[in-house]
């Protein structure tokens, strides 16, 4: 502060050191942009001012190493995103619901949200929470449901299906692909050309890139569901107006989202980086390596010997080459690709043992006034044992006892293990199990008046929720063996939580269910919303505090149980043939 000896950071006066220096700190009042102005006075009174404009961006605690942590923090300082629990944390693992999906989608487009006491689709009751955004995104023609009015709020969206949302979002015309866009995915699925047109534009998040299938079916997480939002033509024009690129303002990003130091040193650093562009490569270095103005990433984190790596980096000034130098020393050039707006590039790994270990990749970038930055990408390791992802549709192939998945690399997932938690093991471990053919559910009109048991009621209820049973089972319950005719049913029920085994770990197949439990089961595995608290008694023999209350009542007003008598449920009757016959006839329609 050389001739100013009194300085003043937004209004609040900071000392000034012997050696004409100066520093403060100050609170950011806001998620956004926040303007700081630094005021230097001399003796006679005459002041000069600097000012800059520093983005706070929202940030959680969880994302400070995730990949898509940039795009998650610019969507929640926007206002789209949020926590998603009481300690602050955003769960960027997490998959989605289709309602959640709604309400974020609904308020990224800035549509008017209306009020709704009834909705379109059979399974949004008029008081849940997001019937207002699904309803609104449905009239605006930015939601679809499934064939026969269903929406499954609480199902979770997956690859397809939000892929076919944000092109919509986008507002992009269709693009009809010429050959199967993925090797899973056919020119004749339901979702191709969304599909095609979600690669083509650039939407696709980091994470998926440089993999041959699609994996449609598969759930999608909360942050690739922000980052390829975050990839859209909206959501571009309103990140870029966050940070402010207009060239009258620097912009400086606050990483933490909390406070920012400010010095007049670093002040006229950062005016000298943004606007004369006159510092040497160390000071870019410095700067570039907090992430303001180079970013790289690598995915997958865990590579074997033999695989590649796909690396990108971005740049908050346009770039006119970008070079990634690799743990052995080799030199990567990425090229420059328009559809996502960042450099992009392959290292084939070389398949010899001594590579194992962690890594980062080094990267220097020149923008186009040949001035040199320097970052250094995310961790990885290259491992071992194969990275593997099983597609959800992927059929089974059963060969002399050995089971085949597509593009397995000869590892097998198996769905279904003790406990309900998901296994991994070779396939040579893997032993072939009889299995009976499943006992059908007696229709002949001699035993309508049969009780349905919980083994027939399993097969039931993987068949309306249309859930592929797995054909290899470790343990199913210890009066269930894995060669029991229902045992596939009865995991698959017992994995997605339909059903449950006693204290001892029991079934009980040949016990009867009743309608109570039934209308439970119901709603658990169409997985339709229940209220948690009733006005009144649904019916006269069902009080509102009853347990399965608001089950009876979900699947009376929908219509797939009736009353037995006239105000009466009758919760507590079993179950017969004829009953469930109706239960099924009246779920179709």
């Amino acid at each position: 502060a050389v001739n100013y000896p009194f300085v003043e950071i937004n209004g609040q006066q900071v000392m000034v050191r012997p050696d004409n220096t100066f520093a403060g700190e100050i609170e950011l009042p806001k998620p956004g942009q926040n303007k700081i102005v630094v005021t230097g006075r001399d003796a006679s009174g005459s002041t000069q001012q600097i000012s800059i404009v520093v983005v706070k961006l929202i940030t959680f605690p969880d994302i400070q190493t995730h990949w898509a942590k940039r795009e998650i923090e610019f969507l929640a300082t926007l206002g789209y995103v949020k926590g998603s629990n009481e300690a602050g944390l955003f769960l960027p693992d997490q998959t989605i619901q289709r309602s959640e999906m709604a309400s974020l989608i609904v308020l990224a487009k800035s549509f008017p949200v209306g009020s709704y006491q009834q909705s379109s689709f059979r399974d949004i009751m008029e008081n849940h929470w997001a019937i207002n955004y699904i309803e609104t995104g449905y009239k605006f023609g930015l939601l679809k449901g499934y064939p026969d009015h269903w929406f499954r709020p609480n199902s979770y969206l997956n690859r397809a299906e939000a892929s076919a949302v944000i092109v919509r979002f986008s507002d992009i015309p269709l693009l009809a692909p010429d050959q199967p866009p993925a090797l899973d995915v056919s020119v004749g699925h339901w979702a191709a050309k969304d599909i095609y047109t979600f690669q083509r534009n650039g939407l696709m998040p980091a994470l998926w890139k440089g993999q041959n299938r699609f994996y449609p079916q598969v759930p999608i997480s909360r942050a690739e569901f922000v980052a390829a939002l975050a990839r859209t033509p909206q959501m571009n024009r309103a990140i870029a107006q966050l940070i402010n690129r207009n060239p009258e303002f620097e912009v400086i990003v606050d990483n933490y989202g909390q406070q920012k130091v400010v010095d007049q040193d670093s002040l006229a650093k950062q005016r000298d980086l943004l606007e004369n562009r006159a510092r040497d490569e160390k000071t870019y270095d410095q700067y570039s390596q907090q992430g303001h103005f180079v970013q790289a990433k690598v995915t997958p984190e865990e590579v074997r010997p033999g695989t590649s790596l796909f690396i990108t980096a971005v740049g908050w000034r346009k770039l006119s080459q970008v070079i990634a130098t690799v743990p052995n020393d080799e030199v990567v050039a990425l090229k420059y690709n328009p559809e996502t707006d960042r450099f992009e590039g392959y290292w084939k790994i070389p398949n010899i043992d001594h590579i194992y270990g962690n890594y980062t990749i080094k990267i220097k970038a020149i923008d186009t006034k040949q001035e040199v930055y320097r970052t250094e990408s995310n961790k990885f390791a290259i491992v071992a044992i194969p990275e593997m992802m099983v597609p959800q549709e992927a059929e089974l192939e059963e060969k002399s006892g050995v089971i085949e998945i597509p593009g397995s690399a000869g590892i097998v997932f198996v769905e279904y293990a003790a406990g309900g938690e998901l296994d991994r093991t070779t396939i040579s471990s893997i032993q072939k199990a009889p299995i009976k053919e499943a006992a059908p559910i007696k229709t002949n009109t001699v035993e309508l008046n049969a009780v349905v048991t919980r083994a027939e009621f399993a097969e039931f209820l993987v068949d309306i929720a249309k859930i592929r049973k797995s054909s290899r089972i470790k343990f199913v319950a210890n009066d269930i063996p894995i060669n029991h005719p229902n045992a596939a049913a009865i995991n698959a029920c017992l994995v997605r939580g339909y059903m449950k085994l006693d204290d001892q770990k029991r079934f009980k197949p040949e016990d009867p269910v009743s309608r109570a439990f039934v209308s439970v089961a119901l709603t658990r595995a169409l997985k339709i919303t229940v209220p948690n608290k009733l006005a009144q008694n649904p019916f006269a023999d069902v009080s509102k505090s009853y347990w399965a209350a608001g089950q009876i009542y979900t699947v009376t007003k929908l219509g797939w149980m009736q009353p037995l008598a006239k105000n009466k449920f009758e919760p507590a009757t079993n179950l017969n043939v004829s009953m469930l016959n109706d239960i099924k006839q009246r779920i179709k329609k």
